[in-house]
């Protein structure tokens, strides 16, 4: 049996509610990718499960941007007063600025779980030894 799940849509007094939830997802994203990107230069303090949790928190992330901005856009084409029609280009603009910040984590993510730890200690020593010489790795 093959079940279709049904969007639960928000009313416009739900405007405030969402705000908040995008604001709080703003801050979380600040503070992830001011926690990860020290690890740019030395993407080897991290180990492959830590990175690989990262990266699916920050791929749900992407689905529930979309969910907002799913609302986003049925709240714009319902509103018809001019309060509601004010607060959902602010509202879109903080959503784009969450997405933006998602979409940078991804690729910050993806490009630190090509050095993790478990990546360096799966090399040769050979090849390790090779790499640091040659200035591709900065252990």
């Amino acid at each position: 049996m093959n079940q279709v799940k049904q969007r639960n849509w928000y009313a416009l007094s739900f405007i405030p509610a969402l705000a908040g939830q995008i604001e709080e997802l703003i801050d979380v994203l600040e503070a992830q990718r001011k926690a990860f990107l020290p690890a740019k230069s030395k993407p080897h303090v991290l180990d492959d499960h830590t990175v690989n949790r990262a990266l699916s928190l920050f791929q749900a992330n992407s689905e529930c941007i979309h969910l907002y901005q799913e609302q986003i856009d049925r709240w714009t084409r319902e509103a018809q007063i001019e309060l509601h029609r004010q607060a959902l280009p602010l509202l879109n603009d903080k959503l784009s600025k969450a997405r933006k910040l998602n979409v940078e984590l991804i690729a910050l993510v993806e490009e630190l779980s090509k050095g993790t730890i478990d990546k360096v200690l799966a090399k040769d020593d050979i090849e390790l030894a090779l790499e640091f010489l040659s200035g591709k790795s900065k252990l």
